[in-house]
């Protein structure tokens, strides 16, 4: 089965390469969205800033016209922090990975991730300044603070990959993540070996935690669902809306495990238990199948509506009559991450929908902020 891990390697190579069931060539990345993502509050906004403040970096390198300057920052914390694994790291951010061959929307997905696992690593090791983080030094001591457990030191020396990131001048001592396994909801930068648990999950849209499970066939009788707040994965019992990857997870009320998204472009994305895949599953009371987006990337569910139930931005079916479910009728098309198409509730589909003087104003798609069309 497709893991959530192997979900969110996809979504780096999907422009340029198909995903199927053999080894994962990101397993030690990611590239989900975190909850700060999209117009005004991501990488979108400002795809050069350090959310780490670190001063640790350079203004990043522009290729094919995107600026890198997150994903340069990522890369510099991983030779310092995890130098061993910098070269798949570089596979998937680097100036020569998918993310930069793409549609731009692509592009913003990895510098997404970037900024998600730079915070993640940031929190593993806080005393490496390429992480953000304050160095460990001494000034003119015998050695330098290290912190507990088997540590390993980074620092000038030539031979030292971290050296190569130039972002250290004084020796600084970390400690893999696996000497010192966390419980359920602790970061683990997707090695099950830092959990007590042994399941490492990575969700589509924030850094990698350690939860009860990682794909349904942790849990039997149910699903793996995403953690919720400040927990981790759990196992759950197949309802509406709740996580899996086969239809027999789900239960009596939600027997469908379906992508929220009808119209999604990206294959073997994360699925939820839904009531409805089209109209035709429906009775004739709600006839309408209609998306519920929840606040976080790929959260929600389908479920059959009544005619004219639903308000302005609320989700709504883009296939032919979907507009009935909406109170006003219209059912817009809006773009989440500029390539994944979904409908809105709204006010209009153009402007001679509006009064005269006003004029039909694009809808917006963030996850848990979506906004209808509306006349201006």
């Amino acid at each position: 089965m497709l893991s959530i891990k192997r979900a969110a390697s996809c979504i780096t190579l999907f422009l340029v390469a198909s995903c199927g069931d053999g080894e994962d060539p990101l397993h030690t990345v990611t590239a989900g969205m975190g909850p700060a993502g999209g117009p005004g509050g991501g990488p979108s906004s400002d795809p050069s800033g350090d959310p780490t403040d670190g001063g640790n970096t350079s203004a990043g390198t522009d290729t094919a016209g995107v600026d890198r300057g997150l994903c340069d920052a990522y890369l510099a914390c991983v030779a310092a922090a995890t130098p061993d694994a910098l070269p798949t790291a570089e596979t998937g951010y680097g100036p020569d990975s998918p993310c930069w061959q793409g549609s731009p929307g692509a592009a913003e997905l990895c510098l997404m991730a970037c900024e998600q696992n730079l915070a993640t690593l940031g929190s593993v090791y806080p005393d490496v300044p390429a992480c953000g983080g304050s160095s460990s030094t001494t000034s003119g001591g015998p050695e330098p603070t290290t912190t507990s457990g088997p540590s390993q030191t980074t620092g000038d020396d030539p031979s030292d990959p971290s050296a190569s990131a130039g972002s250290l001048s004084e020796a600084t001592t970390v400690a893999p993540p696996c000497d010192d396994p966390q419980p359920n909801g602790a970061p683990c930068f997707n090695e099950d070996c830092a959990c007590l648990s042994g399941h490492c999950y990575q969700p589509i849209d924030s850094p990698s935690v350690c939860g009860e499970c990682i794909d349904d066939d942790d849990c039997p009788g149910g699903g793996c669902s995403p953690p919720v707040d400040d927990q981790g994965s759990f196992c759950s019992t197949g309802g509406l809306g709740q996580a899996c990857e086969t239809d027999e997870v789900c239960g009596p009320a939600a027997p469908l495990c379906l992508d929220v998204y009808e119209n999604n472009p990206i294959p073997d994305l994360p699925k939820t238990c839904s009531e409805c895949a089209s109209d035709a599953d429906c009775p004739a009371q709600t006839p309408y199948c209609a998306p519920s987006f929840g606040s976080r990337l790929f959260a929600g569910h389908r479920a059959c509506v009544a005619p004219g139930s639903l308000p302005n931005d609320a989700g709504c079916s883009l296939a032919p009559g979907g507009g009935a479910a909406c109170s006003s009728g219209i059912c817009s098309e809006v773009s989440l991450m500029g390539f994944i198409p979904l409908g809105l509730c709204g006010e209009c589909t153009s402007d001679a929908d509006c009064d005269p003087g006003t004029s039909c104003t694009a809808g917006e798609a963030n996850p848990g902020a979506m906004k209808g069309t509306t006349c201006q």
